[in-house]
């Protein structure tokens, strides 16, 4: 990519989404462009680039070996050349029409460039084709692919982006963004499609490039900045010229086109009434969407399910789609002879479906297997059903129901395969499956209920009420890794009669109804919070999601103006039309808002449904009747309102993590009513959406998908949205250095949504004096760099919070924490005893002194020579601070000691030696008996001379 001295000047960015919805082979060597290509197995029509590896191979890409680059998949190949890019399409069908085709994108007016792989990946590969002299091994592949300059001060960088092709244009300071001319050759026509898109057309099907974004960001916030593609007039010799159009914008600053992508977006749906309303996400990618059918079999796509004949009325269906969004998995009813709708679905570790809704087929006719209740007990009972993972059939499907109406709106599922069911019951306690619960005891027309069923599907753990003197609808749960049920909905019951405890609003404020939100604990015995979220007019919570750390995000939407709605830190403070989205994050607590905000325009919009990624994004969906006029769109997918009467467009907005601000928001509609009404994030930060349209292929922006083709009334749709993000790590989390020493970090920088803009990287909290640096900056993800903390010699002694930044186009700013412990070599003790100059001292003293700060262990000098020439002590390794000589110093000698402290990264200087005298040699005691005694008479001649004590 962008070598780094360029990326200290201001950069233009113009970045493009290309898919291919047709089929294409793999070749030798690019063809002529608007001519069939030979060769190539013939393959059906499934998709193209969503399935290629994306790897940029060096090959021979003409007939004179000139090396470019090629992306060869099993349904496509792309070649990169000095030329520009060429594709090869191949039919899904070869008896009806040419073998395959190739069309040639050119750059026009530009200087020829060799192009250059970037990005080396570790992949290798070989060609073991033709006799062995041919055969090609251990090729190198690439990420990226870079064109340096073909038009001045201009850089084109070709990268893969969630599978489809991706070029981005480096406009340099000074440089003129008009010079960028491209042009289609070998297309039958190129026409503008859908969402700004643009849209090659050819004998086997259609490319199509996804509309240019561009933002600056300023102050802080990204600005959109209106960027499109400009068909240039008159096509000659089946060549298509188009360039760029950019709105206003500040040349001073940094300007980033860049696409929020739909990866794909197709129907499901037959020739009835067809609706989607709720959508999850496993690991591998696939989705899983749950909704309403009136489409009997011989019209709605039923392959493998659980049931794949329509039984009356409406049908609960329940399809998987494929990674890819290419294709179903699955798809099939569950349903009876009268109506049944789904509502919610989850999705366990092993790929089972979880769904719940409400249904008024008895068991007659309605697919009761195990379950916790196999008899219809009311009007309409909810239901909870678990889809195997292959989607064949049912493990155990029941009612969960009294006398009354009950209905069942969300469902979420914990690792042991316990679901957990949320919903609204007219039925009392007198016939609702009641047993343990946060309230068993009916307390209006309509209470929320909570149940969880076991993992078997036989019977529920729990199931109580929620609710006051009010009808309440329940309307949304999530579950914790510790099996606390999160649960939202709204309520006309005052603080009076429902159960407020720990809450961000214990009082209710007015208008029709307040949203609320609760936790009910573990066992479900009790609520952990339940509080209030709303105005003093009508609010409602839609979707909920909860967070690792136990924090609830809620979504909804609120006629109440910020007069009286709980505003605080928020993407939009200000109230915008009648009915505007919310969105809000409940503290771990629940005691307060973190954050609260609007999302909203001059017309109606409506919050539906919300999910979370791993950093702290909150995703919203719903639809919306606001133009882009009054709507807050940034970044896509698409910037433009598209219409529809009743409901609008369906949107997506991602909420930044800390709540203050948008990343990206945009429609998904056509000229139709478009409405979203569930969404799932995975690990990728990639967004699924589900909903129903009435618009048609004409208008509405399918690209891949289950089915391009709308089938009649409303379909139900299935869309995936990807943003480009990059992420940060740094390892080890903690180093250990002595003072003067250096620190070595390595910093990894990933892609998201197949990011490449350059990361500069910047270390803060290092000691006072230390440098940091880093051996590679700006970073081109994916990729690391080493922060080396050096200058340390001065540093004190003690843990340091490093703090590494990384910032990127666009105002994106991730950081990540690394200690670093620095030990410095340990000060001296104080000595204690004996006290300088002390006399009389024992011959064996206990010399001892106070600990120093980052010793680990002590050395004790004692000598008779101030200068310690020869110490007559010397004791090392103690790590206690007193020290007792085993053999005695000599009587009446002046001796000198000090000590010095050590630790693992050297020893300090010696203590201010202490002088002591030891005690003198005892002077004789008087004598005691004499003998013989004094004067004493008549002695023997032989005396004896004794003397004692």
């Amino acid at each position: 990519m962008a070598s780094s001295s360029r990326c200290r000047q201001t950069w233009l960015w113009l970045a493009l989404a290309t898919g291919l919805l047709t089929a294409a082979g793999p070749a030798a060597a690019a063809p002529p462009a608007g001519a069939p290509a030979d060769g190539g197995a013939l393959r059906p029509a499934v998709d193209l680039l969503d399935r290629m590896p994306l790897l940029f191979v060096p090959e021979p890409v003409s007939a004179d070996g000139t090396t470019g680059f090629v992306v060869r998949g099993r349904q496509a190949s792309v070649w990169l050349s000095r030329a520009g890019l060429a594709y090869r399409l191949q039919p899904a069908d070869a008896l009806n029409g040419p073998a395959s085709w190739v069309v040639a994108l050119d750059l026009v007016g530009a200087t020829p460039r060799q192009p250059v792989g970037t990005e080396v990946l570790p992949t290798r590969v070989s060609y073991f084709t033709g006799p062995r002299q041919q055969w090609r091994t251990g090729l190198p592949s690439y990420g990226s692919v870079e064109y340096r300059e073909p038009w001045p001060g201009v850089d084109l960088v070709v990268s893969g982006a969630d599978g489809e092709l991706k070029s981005s244009f480096v406009v340099r300071p000074g440089a003129d963004p008009g010079v960028i001319r491209l042009a289609y050759r070998g297309a039958t026509s190129v026409r503008l499609g859908p969402g700004g898109s643009l849209v090659a057309e050819t004998p086997l099907g259609d490319i199509r490039e996804q509309a240019p974004f561009a933002y600056q960001d300023v102050d802080g916030q990204r600005v959109a900045v209106a960027a499109a593609f400009d068909l240039e007039p008159g096509a000659d010799a089946g060549r298509q010229g188009y360039r760029f159009r950019l709105g206003p914008h500040d040349p001073a600053r940094e300007l980033v086109i860049d696409p929020v992508t739909l990866v794909y977006c197709g129907y499901i749906g037959g020739s009835g009434d067809d609706r989607g309303y709720a959508v999850a996400v496993d690991g591998d990618g696939a989705a899983y969407v749950t909704g309403v059918a009136t489409s009997t079999q011989t019209t709605f796509p039923v392959t493998v399910g659980p049931d794949l004949t329509h039984n009356g009325g409406n049908d609960v269906f329940v399809a998987k789609v494929n990674a890819a969004g290419t294709a179903l998995d699955y798809c099939g009813y569950i349903g009876g002879a009268n109506s049944d709708t789904g509502y919610g679905i989850a999705v366990d570790a092993d790929g089972n479906a979880y769904v719940t809704g409400d249904t008024n087929s008895n068991q007659a006719s309605f697919p009761v297997i195990v379950g916790p209740d196999l008899t219809l007990n009311g009007v309409t009972d909810a239901f909870v059903a678990r889809v195997n993972a292959a989607g064949t059939a049912l493990d155990y499907c029941g009612y969960i129901g009294g006398s009354g109406t009950d209905r069942a709106r969300g469902i979420a599922v914990d690792t042991s395969g316990r679901a957990y069911v949320f919903g609204g019951a007219e039925s009392d306690e007198a016939s609702f499956p009641v047993t343990v619960g946060p309230d068993l005891t009916h307390n209006g027309l309509r209470d929320a209920f909570v149940a969880r069923v076991n993992a078997a599907g036989t019977a529920l753990e729990y199931c109580g009420y929620i609710g006051g003197a009010g009808n309440e609808n329940g309307l949304a749960i999530a579950v914790s890794a510790g099996g606390s049920a999160y649960v939202a909905g709204d309520t006309p019951s005052s603080q009076a009669t429902f159960p407020v405890t720990v809450g961000p609003d214990l009082s209710y404020n007015g208008g029709g109804s307040d949203g609320f939100v609760a936790k009910v604990n573990a066992s479900g015995t009790a609520l952990d919070y339940c509080g209030y979220i709303g105005g003093s007019d009508s609010d409602n919570v839609y979707g909920i999601a909860v967070d690792a750390a136990g924090s609830a995000y809620v979504a909804g939407d609120a006629i109440s103006t910020q007069a009286s709605f709980p505003v605080a830190v928020g993407p939009d403070l200000t109230h915008n039309g009648f009915i505007d989205v919310f969105v809000a994050r409940v503290n771990a607590s629940g005691s307060a808002l973190s954050y609260c905000g609007y999302i909203g325009g001059a017309g109606n919009d409506y919050g539906r449904a919300i999910a979370l990624d791993g950093a702290g994004g909150a995703y919203v969906t719903g639809y919306t009747k606001s133009d882009e006029l009054s709507f807050p769109v940034l970044l896509g997918p698409d910037l433009s309102y598209n219409g529809g009467t009743t409901f609008g467009d369906a949107f997506i907005a991602k909420v930044a993590s800390g709540g203050a601000s948008l990343d990206y928001c945009g429609y998904i509609g056509g000229s139709g009513d478009d409405a979203g009404f569930g969404i799932a994030v995975d690990s990728a930060f990639t967004a699924t959406v589900t909903g129903y349209t009435g618009s048609t292929q004409a208008s509405f922006p399918v690209t891949v998908g289950p089915d391009l083709s709308h089938n009649g009334g409303n379909d139900a749709f299935v869309a995936r949205v990807s943003s480009s993000d990059f992420t940060l790590g740094a390892t080890p989390p903690t180093v250990e250095i002595c003072a003067g020493n250096n620190a070595l970090y390595t910093v990894t920088v990933g892609s998201i949504g197949g990011f490449s803009s350059p990361v500069t990287l910047s270390a803060s909290g290092q000691p006072a004096g230390a440098t940091a640096s880093f051996s590679v900056n700006p970073v081109a993800p994916p990729g690391s760099s080493v922060l080396t903390i050096g200058n340390t010699s001065g540093a004190a002694g003690g843990t340091y919070g490093i703090t590494i930044s990384g910032t990127a186009a666009g105002g994106l700013n991730h950081s990540v924490g690394v200690d670093l412990d620095v030990v410095v070599i340990p000060g001296p003790p104080t000595l204690t005893t004996p006290p300088n100059g002390a006399t009389g001292q024992p011959l064996r003293p206990t010399f001892q002194w106070s600990a120093a700060a980052g010793a680990d262990s002590y050395r004790l000098q004692v000598d008779d020579d101030p200068a310690f020439g020869s110490p007559v002590v010397s004791a090392g390794g103690l790590t206690a601070t007193s020290y007792t000589p085993s053999f005695d110093l000599e009587e009446a000698t002046t001796y000198y000691w000090h000590v010095r402290s050590e630790n693992v990264c050297g020893a300090g200087a010696y203590s201010t030696a202490f002088s002591f005298t030891t005690q003198s040699q005892p002077l004789p005691g008087a004598f005691g008996k004499v003998s013989p005694a004094n004067l004493a008479t008549n002695q023997p001649t032989s005396l004896s001379l004794s003397w004692g004590t």
